[in-house]
């Protein structure tokens, strides 16, 4: 947003300002956030105006969008003065309310500094209270952080398989009941995260499949080509763990490997308790973001100042052990040493078989169903669809 940039950093100017200095691509981007059409024949000035009216003398519309947790930034911020400012660490993702002004922001250190523009303020303090009591007591918080646990476990879902695990997760948290699809349509953490995927079936027709993924992924193509297309079902979490992995902003430490890790990470680079989360969570992505993360480990060590071989050995020794024990994107949730033990389950199962000795559990739990040969994930699906198996009946199986 070029000419905002070199705004004053100052309330006084006010969000009509801003968008007053906008180009017509930056506002027609804002419009397609928030779903305020503005035809492309207007010219800028009236695209501006526009805007403005529909967003600061219709607050209710966009502030039922936004994530609760960018609506509880904007109620701490109505409760500074307008002099004030709001300082959030540098590691927070960033709202969607500060990538469209909103609310301005400028580096201060190692974190964001936050303001509200004046006419904003004025907008939203009347309604802001009831609507955050009723997004609170419509079970909006929860919802949020199921959705953001499942997308931090495995990067990526198919929009109709998120909606069943979410209405079954929901259902036993006795959240009150939603529209999912209305909820859906209606949720920016969904719609701004939504990516299409190209399939085909056997016959070569085409057809789309739509996910939710994580921010994080912003190559979908990658992601698509390295996925281990061997496993043919996302790992269970129960729900408390869903729970865990949802906390926002930060991915919180889950299970001892990583809480071991963390602990390290805090002693040995004397890191300040607040600049902890930030750091375990760039951490993390930078693990996902690798087919292994040998790389990362490289450069980690090469750029802290190590003053030992031991030192070294000993974090690769932690590193080691919290990177192959966290569910990875593109392993559907499994962690590397979950598909290790598979492996070794396999093998030693099979070893069994050969040599008579059958045991008295199969470790899969398929009896000797696991004996019969395993349909392949491109070949076409045996229910006579023409589709590949992995986009039919191996869909989510």
């Amino acid at each position: 947003m070029r000419k905002s940039d070199v705004l004053l950093f100052s309330p006084l100017k006010g969000y009509e300002y801003y968008l007053s200095e906008c180009t017509k691509e930056v506002l027609m981007a804002i419009g397609g956030v928030f779903a305020v059409k503005l035809p492309t024949s207007l010219r800028k000035n009236e695209m501006s105006k526009r805007l403005a009216d529909a967003l600061l003398n219709n607050p209710e519309s966009w502030l039922n969008l936004i994530p609760l947790y960018e609506l509880k930034v904007l109620k701490k911020l109505l409760e500074l003065s307008p002099k004030q400012a709001l300082l959030i660490q540098r590691e927070a993702p960033l709202l969607i309310t500060a990538q469209v002004k909103l609310i301005m922001n400028e580096t201060v250190g190692t974190n964001y500094q936050y303001m509200i523009h004046d006419d904003v303020r004025r907008s939203i303090t009347p309604c802001i209270d009831s609507i955050l009591d009723n997004r609170l007591q419509r079970g909006d918080e929860k919802v949020e952080q199921l959705i953001c646990g499942l997308l931090n476990i495995y990067g990526r879902l198919r929009i109709e398989d998120l909606k069943k695990r979410l209405l079954a997760m929901m259902e036993q948290l006795q959240l009150p009941t939603v529209d999912i699809d209305d909820y859906f349509n209606h949720s920016l953490l969904v719609q701004l995260n939504l990516m299409e995927w190209e399939n085909e079936t056997v016959d070569g027709e085409m057809f789309i499949e739509t996910y939710i993924v994580n921010p994080v992924i912003q190559d979908g193509e990658w992601y698509e080509e390295n996925e281990n297309h061997d496993l043919d079902r996302n790992r269970y979490y129960p729900i408390e763990t869903v729970l865990d992995y949802g906390q926002f902003p930060y991915i919180q430490p889950c299970g001892p490997e990583a809480e071991a890790f963390y602990k390290y990470i805090v002693h040995t680079f004397k890191l300040k308790e607040e600049d902890a989360p930030g750091v375990f969570t760039n951490l993390w992505i930078e693990i996902q973001a690798e087919i292994t993360p040998i790389e990362s480990l490289a450069a980690h060590i090469s750029g802290n100042p190590f003053s030992s071989i031991n030192e070294v050995d000993n974090y690769m020794k932690h590193y080691a052990a919290f990177a192959n024990n966290i569910p990875r994107w593109l392993l559907r949730g499994y962690s590397s040493n979950d598909i290790s033990r598979r492996k070794e389950e396999a093998e030693s199962f099979m070893n069994s078989m050969n040599s008579g000795d059958m045991p008295m559990n199969d470790p899969f739990g398929f009896g000797n169903m696991s004996m019969m040969r395993k349909q392949g994930r491109n070949e076409p699906c045996q229910c006579g669809s023409g589709k590949k198996y992995k986009n039919c009946c191996g869909k989510g199986n």
